[in-house]
């Protein structure tokens, strides 16, 4: 959880390596996060994994790492509490001052710099350290058509090249690397992701802890229903997710969408032809509504036709929620045998397996 962190977490660090060595009797190893990924998002898959590191591995000392910032400030909401800007700030206005705070500063002497993303300013070595990348997903490289001349992972190769490990969050992700970049010589390690304990609990959290915006959005909510969790990029394939709904009518189904923002234009349009308008709904909400909003549901669905990892599979096993997924590596690779597959694509086999 967010409020795990230290209180202040630069004026903790820099006496803590040698208080913390001394109380649990090991040399600690200096590891240090650059802004990337808190400066690019506000909230998101990517740094909240970084946050998670950052968070276990300066609460557990006895992990025997300890974490270094090389930034100051940040409007991300996965960062440090005490390094974050207000959240009521303008996102423009944030990603300026994140940046004005931050561009003077460099990477400190570190062990190990873990890059948290791909951008070629970030590609300096500090003397003397060991340079560590994350290979999430390789999407924009096996479907470049839908990205046009820009990589949204800007100068992935570039880092992976340079450095001394690959972190590769899938076997499948690490599979995907090597077809399209036989010659990478980096080596690599699988470390597959994981869900907060916080997940495992046997209840859902008391209404009374959520906050009235969320009581708001949980209160009323149709029954039964579907959840589909996260971004609708065009490799989600959540035409298929809104077609399937469709086929579902007769049984009053509905569909929740959670994150991802705002109806697109092409989504309203489609929503509006299926006649979907009253069947279909979007919420932003927190871990701990998600967490809430699990258990009732029918089940989770996946109709992503590509994934480096997939995490809300895990997510909602944590909270004993069915799966249905479309049946692509990822979820073979961690699914255990346990989601309901279909072919990606497949509405209706996609409907038969949600009844």
């Amino acid at each position: 959880p967010a409020n795990r962190f230290p209180w202040t977490f630069h004026s903790w660090a820099a006496s803590a390596r040698k208080n913390r060595g001394q109380l649990i009797g090991v040399s600690l190893l200096s590891v240090t996060y650059d802004e990337q990924i808190f400066t690019f998002q506000r909230q998101g898959g990517i740094s909240r994994y970084f946050g998670a590191l950052i968070n276990e591995f300066a609460c557990q000392p006895e992990m025997g790492v300890q974490p270094e910032l090389s930034f100051l400030v940040t409007q991300n909401e996965n960062a440090p509490p005490s390094i974050q800007l207000p959240h009521f700030l303008p996102k423009r206005f944030g990603t300026m001052a994140s940046y004005l705070a931050n561009t003077p500063r460099r990477l400190k002497r570190s062990e190990v710099v873990h890059n948290t993303f791909y951008h070629p300013r970030f590609l300096h070595r500090p003397p003397g350290t060991v340079k560590v990348s994350t290979l999430h997903d390789m999407i924009p490289e096996q479907f470049p058509h839908l990205f046009g001349h820009r990589n949204p992972h800007l100068s992935k190769k570039d880092f992976f090249n340079q450095s001394d490990l690959i972190i590769c969050v899938s076997e499948t992700s690490r599979d995907a690397m090597r077809e399209i970049w036989p010659e990478m010589e980096t080596p690599t390690s699988v470390i597959p992701l994981g869900v907060d304990d916080r997940w495992f609990l046997g209840k859902p959290a008391p209404m009374s802890d959520l906050s009235p915006r969320l009581v708001e959005q949980l209160d009323g909510l149709p029954a039964p229903f579907v959840v589909f969790v996260g971004s609708r990029d065009f490799h989600k394939d959540f035409n298929t997710a809104l077609e399937a709904i469709n086929q579902l009518r007769p049984f009053d189904v509905q569909l929740i969408a959670v994150g991802g923002g705002n109806w697109t234009a092409a989504e309203q349009e489609t929503i509006r032809r299926l006649g979907l308008t009253q069947v279909v709904k979007q919420l932003d909400m927190s871990d701990d509504g998600l967490m809430t909003l699990l258990p009732g549901a029918v089940c989770l669905l996946m109709t992503s036709r590509a994934e480096g990892f997939g995490l809300p599979l895990l997510e909602a096993f944590a909270r004993g929620t069915p799966v249905v997924a479309a049946d692509i590596a990822t979820q073979r690779e961690f699914g255990a045998g346990l989601p309901l597959l279909f072919e990606p694509g497949d509405l209706s086999a996609a409907s038969e397996q949600v009844l």
